[in-house]
Formats: structure tokens, sequence, C-alpha cells
């Protein structure tokens, strides 16, 4: 089975959300955020605490919004340094690539670059509303677009040879 896909910068973003938010990944996420308010609620306190040995009298909102806008600036500036270090990566993501799939694994094949991934290497396979999902582990895997074949029949048959190879 063979078939094409081009994927722009725009199906990358929507497309890697629909993978990485699953209820399985967010719970991470909740941990992150419970743990980022228990930090914030302690430079609150930390503030608090310095206003009153320094004689500076912010008022207790004040304090949580000076840790919030700290907190919310070091994320930007961490933000930017990894948009930055990876934006000269590589625009091979974005060619267009021929997808084989075969007894011994899948085969991706653009101008740049040719890769086989073994089915042994795979670990799921999630259905999207947009696309399949080829899971390599936590949040990485190959992203094959509905619009990819010709019509769902074509799409069902791709995903149950998938499922039998990976034993999904």
């Amino acid at each position: 089975m063979r078939f094409n896909v081009t994927l722009s910068p725009k199906d990358l973003s929507t497309l890697n959300g629909e993978y990485c938010w699953r209820w399985k990944n967010v719970w991470p996420s909740v941990a992150t955020v419970i743990f980022v308010f228990i930090a914030v609620a302690a430079v609150t306190i930390g503030l608090g605490q310095a206003a009153i040995y320094w004689g500076i009298g912010f008022p207790p909102p004040l304090d949580f919004a000076v840790t919030i806008a700290i907190a919310f600036l070091a994320l930007r500036v961490s933000q930017s340094f990894l948009i930055a270090k990876s934006s000269g990566a590589s625009n091979s993501i974005y060619e267009p690539t021929s997808y084989q799939v075969s007894d011994e694994g899948l085969r991706t094949s653009a101008p740049s670059s040719e890769m086989l991934v073994r089915w042994s290497a795979f670990q799921e396979v999630v259905l999207g509303r947009k696309a399949a999902y080829l899971g390599l582990g936590l949040n990485r895997a190959i992203i094959v677009p509905r619009r990819a074949f010709a019509d769902s029949r074509e799409f069902e048959q791709f995903i149950k040879f998938c499922q039998e190879k990976i034993g999904a």
C-alpha cells in the first residue's frame, strides 16, 4: 500500500495538538500546573516576607501579580529559546512525502530523506478526527492524514493493516 502526504506547518500544529493533548497525556500537564501553582504561592509568600523585611508595602494582590508576571516572563523566554533552537532544524518535515507500508514496516521517502520504521518500533495506533497516528512513544508519532487516501474504505484498510502489524 502506497500513498502520498504533504503536511503544512498548520497541519503539523493542528494534528500534533490532536495527538499530544489526549487525556493520558494531559495528566502530566495537570501535575505541572499544580506544581507551578505551589511554586507561585511560595514565591508570593516570599515576596510578602521580603516586603515586610525591607519595609516595602506591596499590597498582597500585587505580590501575586508580580509573581505571575515573573513566571510568565520566564515561560516566554524559555519558549523563545526553544523555538529559536528548533526553527533552523529542518524544513524537510514540510516536503511532499511518500509513505509505503509493507510487512517490514512503514517506509517514508521525501526529496531529502528516506526512512524505514519497523513495526516493532510502534506502540499504538490512535485514530483522530483528521488523521491516524502511529505512536512511537510519549507524544511522538507518524501522522497519516485521512485525506491521503482516496476514500474511507482505503483508510480503514490501512488502519486494520497497521493494527495487525503493531498488535494494537
